[in-house]
């Protein structure tokens, strides 16, 4: 037995040992990452700089396959990729942001429609500035006047309507010749000051109510006026047709006054207006005031409502029959949303204001007329 196995040790011991650290590997065995050459088909490592075609980029290669996904810092993107907000062009119907120089022409003003119902003499002198600006700018103004009138008439830009009335140009001379006997001093007695005064308020309101009368019972116009849909009534509320017309077809008024003697006007928009520093009209008081001239200046404010109730008791009426409901012009005027006034602080005392109240001040001015050789030489 020990004569066999003597030969194999031999041969054992002949042979060296395999070293475990041999750079030659068996075909087949996965190589060790320090091995600079890999077998086809394997993964590569992130440092090898060549990649296997259809194998998935890293970002830090140069070169993408195409209908690949673009990073947003590649310049060119394919069609139909939704661009992203710095790109300068936008694809045809995307809505463009608010900086764009281009907008859509969707918003288009469209003019308003403005009715104007003016009250005759001086009065209109303001109201027909603003109707005229108002034409000029594109807007449609259709003027409301009677037939006979002192110095109401057509304009350049706006449209006229005229109504019948059931008095002459006689009636309205008799009127301006009056008024202007009452610009002179007088050297009558007090009693005589005061009915002189009275008749001639009395003529007056019989001629505005007249007036009223004339188109608010006028069925025919007040329905044509009524499919015209206006959006505003420009008026003056001593002369409170344009505010009747304005509350029966719902239509926002806009007042254009100097003020109401007896202080309506206060009255309809809440507006504070202390006697104590607040002169009333006929006084000539001025905000600086005596103790006796506060106490003159409280008793008038306290008789200011029987004088409204004086000068709009037959409106009220005509109101009432127009409507055929019983309303106040006083109710009437307080739904007004703004009251323009010729009225500055530079000539005029401080008072309070309310928030629709606008000062326009000198718009009387843009309307001027060459004084004639006899008027300068007395001046």
């Amino acid at each position: 037995m020990f004569s066999g196995l003597f030969p194999l040790l031999l041969l054992l011991l002949a042979v060296p040992p395999l070293a475990p650290q041999s750079p030659v590997q068996p075909e087949g065995e996965a190589r060790t990452p320090q091995s600079p050459v890999q077998p086809e088909g394997e993964a590569r490592t992130p440092e090898s700089p060549v990649q296997p075609e259809g194998e998935a980029r890293t970002p830090q290669s140069p070169v993408q396959p195409e209908e690949e996904a673009r990073t947003p810092q590649s310049p060119v993107q394919p069609e139909g990729e939704a661009r992203t907000p710095e790109s300068p062009v936008q694809p045809e119907g995307e809505a463009r942001t608010p900086q764009s120089p281009i907008q859509s022409e969707v918003e288009v003003r469209t003019p308003g429609k403005l009715l104007v119902v003016p009250m005759d003499g001086s009065h209109w002198v303001g109201l027909k500035v603003v109707a005229e600006e108002m034409a000029r700018r594109g807007h449609s103004v259709l003027v409301v006047i009677p037939e006979v009138s002192m110095r109401l008439g057509p304009g350049e830009h706006f449209e006229t309507l005229t109504y019948p009335v059931p008095y002459t140009q006689d009636l309205v001379n008799e009127l301006l010749e009056g008024h202007a006997q009452n610009l002179q001093p007088s050297t009558g007695s007090l009693m005589e000051k005061i009915r002189k005064g009275w008749t001639r308020v009395s003529r007056l309101r019989s001629f505005l109510i007249a007036t009223a009368e004339s188109l608010l019972f006028n069925e025919e116009l007040v329905a044509f006026l009524r499919e015209q849909e206006f959006d505003a009534v420009l008026t003056d509320p001593l002369m409170p047709t344009g505010a009747i017309l304005a509350h029966n077809f719902s239509v926002p008024p806009v007042y254009l006054l100097r003020g109401i003697p007896c202080g309506l006007d206060l009255v309809a928009t809440a507006c504070p207006s202390p006697p104590s520093y607040v002169p009333r009209y006929f006084t000539r008081n001025t905000d600086h005031m005596s103790f006796v001239q506060r106490v003159a200046n409280f008793l008038v404010a306290m008789v200011e409502p029987v004088f409204c109730k004086f000068l709009f008791w037959e409106f009220d009426g005509v109101a009432s029959r127009f409507m055929h409901k019983d309303i106040t012009i006083a109710e009437i005027f307080t739904s007004a949303p703004l009251w323009l006034l010729r009225y500055d602080f530079t000539m005029e005392l401080p008072r309070p204001l309310m928030p629709n109240m606008v000062l326009i001040g000198g718009i009387n001015c843009a309307v001027k007329r060459p004084l004639t050789k006899k008027r300068k030489n007395s001046c």
